[in-house]
């Protein structure tokens, strides 16, 4: 628990403890209070150890506990005790403050004899300077022997030396103070501080003082970096630069007017200062500290491909002429980020040639694109457009793309799932391959091509892109043939016209289409320009198309003939029979039976069926059925009937089925015998009876 009471002697610097003032928080840690003095006291001063000549208006907690802080009372001599009153108010981490705190210093009047310094306020020189040290920075006052009061330094001294009368001491009387005979002699040191610590004694008392020293710097040292470390920005960003990244600092002067010139310039991007957060900023090849200190300096990358880069530079100060340092490199790492399209390589042709009966691989010869910051598994491509035709040919299959690893065998599959996407990995290794339409393509080359597009993993992309590909026939289909037979007359010609032989071929031209007379007709001929063609003879279909085929019947009376021929590509061929159907000319006429009974009998009054063995004709060139009889002339003794009827005419089918009879009707008992003609059409046979 603190006092809050302070007890010196006159004359005496004393230290202020945490016995004597303290303070606590609940939630900041003791060593980030601070103490702020709201009320000095009315003589004398609050001062830290480091330079006690010097009053402070706050310090730390930190301090506090290690006896930093101390109560310089005032440089006057007094009978009786003062007492004064100093108040402080303490903040915390998060400044908020605590309620005024008073300590009270209570100042006692000296009954000693033993000496003490009265007055120091220390010694101010330039860097490299000498000075003496007067009565007027250092006082001590002694009772009863003042000239028999000496002073020896034991401690102190790191950045300089004491000279008395200009040759070494190290023990001086208050004689020499008064004198100024002690001289401080800086060793030229880039240092700030010194301090001497005196034992000052008499005959029978000591006590051990201390003595600060300021050196105030001279510019004569350049600048020096304390903080280079590498600067990383992402490609094509702009990182500012803060002093944790690169900070300088001058011994002798202010850091804020570094010069910090660029003597070799960035590679891959620029130092720009960059005014305001809404400005457009600039590039600059010099700049000071303290524009790095406001936050304006910046690295900018100017997107290229490089990846390292450093700039080169020298710090100046102030002075003038200017301190510079050596040449410094400042290192600047650039992240990679994938904002490259992926670009096609060279000597790719996006070109296949491929038979219409085989599988395809698509390799990197064909397609291979390629990406400086990106893997090939990382390449994608796309199918905007699947295989079309580029002729507009009617059909819509015109090929696929598929894995390789989908299909058992390499061949045709139509259960091969269709390839929407893959990446340049498989491409790379022949997974990825094209199937060619399952129809035949016909006799010419057809003219595929797909669309695609080719992308990144982080969304650059290049579109529209066009693969062509070549689909070459294979003669392998084997010609087709439909016909209609011939209608010829008998003895007649015919020609053979496309519409008796109609031939197609899915992968051969109509030109390139021959017919081989593989069998003759048995009755005709088939004739080419008129000259009979034999077994083996071969015709083209430019003949037919020309109507320079012919058949010639032979004139015989068989109905039907037909013509054994093949249609060839000159790889495959395919038989076929043409028909022929005779169409019959009546120019034969009837002719009678030659086993028939010449007569027949009859009796008086009756009647006899006249019967095929009597009566009985053929006719080649027509129905023996429809046979007419006509009779030429009438029988004398009687009548022809048929089913009862008179009748001068019947057919053979009368005949047949016995519906023909001869009835007699004359009253006389001879025998009658007579003629009957028979006519058919325009031919006739007369036979007598």
């Amino acid at each position: 628990m603190a006092t809050f009471i302070l007890e010196v002697d006159q004359f005496i610097l004393s230290p202020l403890s945490t016995a004597i003032l303290d303070a606590e928080d609940s939630e900041t840690p003791r060593s980030l209070l601070v103490f702020n003095i709201t009320k000095p006291p009315q003589e004398g001063f609050i001062a830290h150890l480091q330079d006690h000549t010097k009053p402070v208006s706050s310090f730390t907690w930190n301090s506090l506990n290690d006896m930093l802080i101390a109560y310089q009372p005032p440089n006057s001599s007094h009978t009786e005790r003062k007492n004064y009153e100093v108040e402080f108010e303490v903040h915390d981490f998060h400044f908020e403050k605590s309620s005024p705190i008073t300590v009270y210093i209570s100042v006692r009047t000296t009954h000693t004899n033993a000496p003490r310094v009265s007055w120091n306020t220390g010694l101010d020189l330039l860097e490299g300077q000498s000075r003496p040290i007067t009565w007027e920075q250092f006082q001590i006052v002694d009772n009863d022997d003042i000239n028999g009061v000496r002073l020896v330094v034991v401690d102190g001294l790191q950045h300089g030396q004491l000279t008395l009368r200009g040759g070494k001491g190290f023990m001086f009387t208050v004689s020499d103070l008064k004198a100024g005979v002690i001289r401080y002699q800086h060793d030229d040191s880039d240092s700030t501080k010194d301090c001497i610590v005196f034992r000052i004694f008499d005959s029978r008392h000591s006590s051990r003082h201390r003595f600060p020293i300021n050196i105030l710097p001279k510019d004569d040292s350049p600048p020096f970096l304390i903080s280079n470390t590498e600067i990383e920005v992402y490609e094509g960003q702009t990182v500012l630069i803060q002093s944790s990244m690169l900070l300088a600092t001058d011994m002798d002067s202010s850091d804020d007017y570094i010069l910090f010139n660029i003597t070799k310039t960035s590679q891959a991007g620029e130092i720009m200062k960059k005014p305001g957060a809404d400005l457009i900023g600039y590039p600059v090849t010099k700049f000071l500290q303290k524009d790095l200190f406001s936050g304006i300096i910046y690295y900018h990358h100017l997107g290229g491909e490089i990846f390292e880069d450093s700039v080169e530079l020298v710090l100046y100060d102030s002075h003038d002429p200017p301190n510079f340092s050596e040449i410094q490199v400042v290192i600047v790492h650039i992240i990679p980020v994938d904002d490259q399209l992926p670009k096609e390589a060279s000597g790719v042709s996006r070109y296949l040639s491929v038979k219409e009966t085989e599988i395809a691989h698509l390799t990197k010869k064909h397609l291979n694109y390629i990406d400086t910051e990106a893997q090939e598994r990382e390449l994608v491509y796309t199918i905007t457009s699947p295989p079309f035709f580029l002729s507009g040919h009617h059909r819509a299959d015109a090929g696929k793309l598929f894995m390789i690893d989908s299909v058992p065998k390499l061949n045709k599959d139509p259960a091969a799932p269709v390839l929407r996407s893959f990446t340049q990995h498989a491409v790379n290794h022949m997974k990825v391959g094209y199937m060619p339409p399952l129809q035949d393509i016909g006799s010419e080359p057809q003219y595929i091509q797909f669309i695609f597009s080719v992308s990144n993993q982080h969304g650059g992309a290049l579109y529209g892109i066009s693969f062509n590909i070549t689909i070459l026939p294979v003669d392998n289909q084997t010609p087709e043939v439909f016909t209609s037979s011939l209608k010829v007359e008998e003895g007649g010609l015919c020609i053979i016209m496309e519409g008796h032989i109609l031939v197609s071929d899915e992968d051969t031209k109509l030109e390139n289409i021959h017919i081989l007379l593989m069998r003759p007709p048995l009755h005709g001929t088939v004739e080419l320009d008129g000259v009979p063609m034999i077994q083996g003879d071969k015709l083209a279909w430019e003949d037919v198309h020309m109507s320079k085929v012919r058949y010639h019947h032979n004139g015989s009376e068989i109905p039907q003939d037909d013509i054994l021929l093949a249609a060839t590509d000159g790889i495959n061929a395919v038989e076929f029979v043409l028909h022929v159907k005779v169409m019959p000319v009546n120019d034969e006429p009837p002719v009678m039976n030659a086993d028939l009974i010449p007569f027949m009998q009859c009796s008086e009054g009756g009647a006899v069926v006249i019967t095929s063995e009597y009566l009985h004709a053929t006719d080649v060139d027509s129905d023996d059925m429809q046979l007419m009889f006509m009779l030429a002339r009438h029988p004398k003794y009687g009548v022809v009937k048929k089913n009862g009827l008179a009748v001068d005419r019947f057919h053979q089918a009368d005949v047949i089925s016995g519906a023909v009879a001869y009835e007699h009707t004359s009253e006389t008992n001879a025998l009658i015998i007579f003629t009957q003609v028979f006519i058919f059409m325009l031919l006739q046979v007369t036979i007598s009876f």
